[in-house]
């Protein structure tokens, strides 16, 4: 049952540092983006699984916080993790894979429809390198013609 780190693991371990963020959601279409800010620390269990740990604000809201982990998973050949966050009850659960660039990382998930409750939509959030201390997160749902809309770009800068 021990495992030992791979290559694909590596790729997560430029994640690790501390970080402030800056970004913008969507929360409907056709109105504007609210601002969002904060800060995130990114640590590693022993090269295997990466614990990122956001706290930041949504505009006149406070105290909004959300974990993620990500680990790779060589059994189910994928990149795996969840995420939660204190805004939702939600745990959801990403899988995913890096592209031929090796600089985007693109998780899938599957949850409530955040336009329309009672409905489960396909998300993905998409991890991107920009240099050593610059990376963006884009989420975005599937919509019902298949096309994906944006809903979040956050961009992170390393602090520490």
């Amino acid at each position: 049952m021990m495992g030992k780190p791979v290559a694909e693991h590596e790729w997560l371990a430029q994640l690790v540092g501390e970080w402030e963020w800056e970004g913008e959601v969507s929360p409907q279409p056709g109105q504007p983006p609210h601002k969002l800010t904060g800060v995130e620390r990114v640590r590693s269990l022993s090269g295997m699984w990466f614990i990122c740990e956001s706290a930041g604000s949504h505009g006149d809201e406070c105290g909004i916080e959300h974990v993620v982990t990500l680990g790779y998973d060589p059994d189910r050949g994928c990149y795996v993790g969840t995420w939660i966050g204190s805004m939702m009850s939600t745990l959801w659960v990403y899988q995913g894979q890096l592209d031929e660039t090796r600089t985007r990382l693109l998780l899938c998930s599957d949850g409530p429809d955040c336009f329309d409750a009672g409905k489960i939509s396909h998300y993905r959030d998409i991890v991107v390198i920009i240099d050593d201390d610059h990376r963006e997160l884009h989420s975005e749902v599937q919509r019902e013609d298949g096309e994906w809309e944006k809903l979040l770009v956050t961009r992170f800068r390393r602090t520490g």
